[in-house]
């Protein structure tokens, strides 16, 4: 009997080590899945704030706008951003009181194009020029966005950066918030 008593015992052991060793196996597998987030802590991912995404990337400039449509929620709904391999700022407003997406500003290290598509990007340009917006030469595109919908994209670089906004809304208001975002010389 006294036998029993001690193969019972090596059971519940064996099964003590064994269910010791899945946890620690469990472990082992979140610490490796977690460790590209902690080396590539720069790399492309989003976050919750401006404020938030500036303090972690340690990117001092952001150019938001100060004139701001009311027809658009604030803050950004999605802020994506990167500081490796370049820096890279994206941010999705959506229209107040709706998911849909109402305008994109992006603002990227001049001469890097490498981005993902965003929700909302031009699809067909129907006309192009060439304009001026507080003594900086800009590129403003019209045409259409998915669906087929109406929206415009003006582009000018500004400290170093190149900076795109998209909008579904007027030529000229669009133009209004990108002089917003254009610092005073």
């Amino acid at each position: 009997m006294i036998r029993a008593g001690s193969n019972m015992h090596t059971t519940v052991l064996r099964f003590i080590y064994f269910a010791i060793t899945v946890a620690v196996l469990l472990v082992v597998l979140k610490m490796i899945n977690w460790l590209p987030l902690i080396i590539q802590k720069e790399s492309m991912r989003q976050y919750h704030s401006i404020e938030e995404m500036q303090s972690r990337l340690n990117i001092a400039t952001v150019y938001i706008p100060s004139y701001f449509p009311q027809h658009l929620a604030w803050p950004p709904s999605i802020i994506i951003a990167q500081r490796k391999p370049f820096t890279a700022v994206i941010m999705h407003f959506h229209y107040r009181n709706s998911e849909e997406v109402g305008m994109v500003i992006r603002q990227v290290r001049a001469g890097e194009l490498a981005l993902p598509d965003s929700a909302l990007a031009l699809r067909k340009v129907l006309q192009t020029s060439s304009i001026l917006i507080k003594d900086r030469n800009a590129l403003l595109e019209t045409g259409e966005c998915d669906g087929g919908a109406s929206c415009s994209r003006v582009s000018w670089e500004e400290g170093g950066l190149s900076i795109t906004v998209t909008a579904k809304t007027p030529q000229r208001e669009l133009i209004r918030i990108a002089r917003s975002m254009i610092p005073s010389r």
